[in-house]
């Protein structure tokens, strides 16, 4: 795939997604924590997650060719944004989850998001042009505190629930959302575990080599209605 510049990846640590998810402009009662058990978490609110795991070069030319041949999945229920960055799949990841879920209800104004929304040019455009955004990010990459290897490239996608109960893979380096399975009740997203097991497989080919972070909010703001 080619990229238009690039980014540092940046590590993968819950606490860096959520502090560049505000300093991006998203207020501070939402926030990513890990996924420790998804079995057992299943009943605990999640409005979106990011998945991380180990991706090849060759398993990245296997996923360009199916691409081309795939229907891509036109939706109106969901924002979906091209990958145009080497190495921002990170900060994809965590844009896709914002953009798809309550969360981009608490965007400040003014803030680096609110103006990307709002820009002429699109977001993805806007994206690659910002030079506020590429401070932020690279601000985020530096606080990271773990050497990330060279010899390994990990990717990051989004998971998110739909009012139209679809569960959604947003991968930008994909041409358009890939559905992953059902998402009946909205903001628990980990809620059939049986499936979940199916996606993190899907990602791993068996290995377990995955982390899953979980977008949660304040549950003193938590008044998402269910929808079933």
């Amino acid at each position: 795939m080619k990229y238009v510049k690039r980014f540092e990846p940046i590590e993968s640590d819950p606490q860096i997604l959520t502090q560049l998810m505000h300093r991006l402009g998203v207020q501070e009662t939402f926030w990513f924590d890990d996924v420790l058990d998804y079995k057992e978490e299943s009943h605990q609110p999640a409005l979106a997650l990011i998945a991380i795991f180990p991706e090849s070069q060759n398993e990245e030319l296997e996923k360009a060719i199916v691409e081309s041949k795939r229907t891509p999945v036109i939706t109106d229920n969901i924002k979906f944004l091209r990958q145009t960055i080497d190495n921002s799949c990170g900060l994809i990841a965590v844009l896709h989850c914002v953009l798809n879920t309550i969360a981009a209800s608490s965007i400040r104004h003014n803030s680096i998001l609110y103006n990307a929304i709002r820009s002429d040019k699109g977001i993805t455009t806007f994206l690659e042009e910002s030079k506020e955004l590429e401070i932020e990010y690279q601000s985020a990459v530096e606080s990271g505190e773990t050497e990330i290897p060279d010899d390994i490239k990990y990717h990051y996608v989004a998971l998110v629930g739909c009012q139209d109960h679809n569960l959604y893979e947003l991968d930008g380096e994909r041409s358009s959302p890939l559905i992953k399975g059902s998402s009946l009740k909205l903001g628990y997203i980990l809620n059939e575990s049986e499936q979940m097991a199916r996606i993190i497989d899907s990602f791993t080919h068996g290995g377990i080599d995955c982390s899953l972070y979980k977008l949660r909010q304040s549950m003193g703001q938590y008044n998402m209605e269910i929808q079933g």
